[in-house]
């Protein structure tokens, strides 16, 4: 079976600016390991197994270009995905302010989709606080302002990685259960809608 014949119960999509850490980040959560890539051109695809509480899942990673001239295969990419992690660079404070145009993309993803906004490169910090050029706050309010959940990661440490993985897997159970219950509702909904449509049928013959 090739990847394309294979069913994904989620399909997850990565966006940001070129070289904010959207490929080591796919690295260290699908290998485990941290590489200096080379600079991704349209998108690469990858795939991580997520053990749920009643049973086993396969997820769909996409890796994109960040750059401009890629922006309309990225769009293509974020079509029916149900996941959207926006990176950006910690300390590098365009790759902050760039992040609308991101964003800006959402409207080809999932109706029910949700988003994590993630500042990368936490390890840098580390070693001089002033490499910082985006406060923890700052991020924190991007995210709320835009209906998203927020992260601060390092793929070279792994700081934060289990924790972001246990999240995006925790939305999507909570999504596929509110999907499930909608889809049950909806069934009732037409079932009694059938029923009584047939009992005024009987009632007029």
């Amino acid at each position: 079976m090739n990847e394309e014949e294979e069913k994904y119960d989620l399909k997850i999509i990565l966006l940001g600016s070129s070289k904010v850490g959207k490929t080591t980040l796919v690295n260290r959560l699908t290998q485990g390991t941290f590489e200096n890539p080379e600079q991704t051109t349209g998108a690469t695809f990858s795939k991580k197994k997520y053990q749920g509480e009643l049973q086993e899942y396969t997820f769909s990673i996409w890796d994109t270009a960040g750059e401009e001239r890629f922006d309309s295969l990225s769009s293509f990419y974020c079509r029916n995905s149900g996941c959207e992690l926006i990176l950006y660079d910690i300390t590098d404070r365009n790759s902050f302010t760039n992040l609308d145009r991101f964003f800006d993309k959402l409207q080809y993803t999932n109706e029910d989709s949700f988003v994590i906004l993630i500042g990368t490169k936490l390890d840098l910090i580390e070693e001089t606080s002033k490499l910082r050029k985006v406060t923890l706050e700052e991020g924190k309010k991007k995210a709320n302002d835009k209906n998203s959940y927020f992260f601060e990661i390092s793929s070279k440490t792994g700081h934060n990685i289990q924790e972001l993985w246990e999240t995006v897997g925790d939305l999507f159970e909570k999504n596929s259960q509110k999907n499930e219950i909608k889809h049950r509702q909806d069934n009732n909904h037409f079932q009694i809608n059938s029923f009584t449509n047939n009992q005024k049928k009987k009632n007029c013959c």
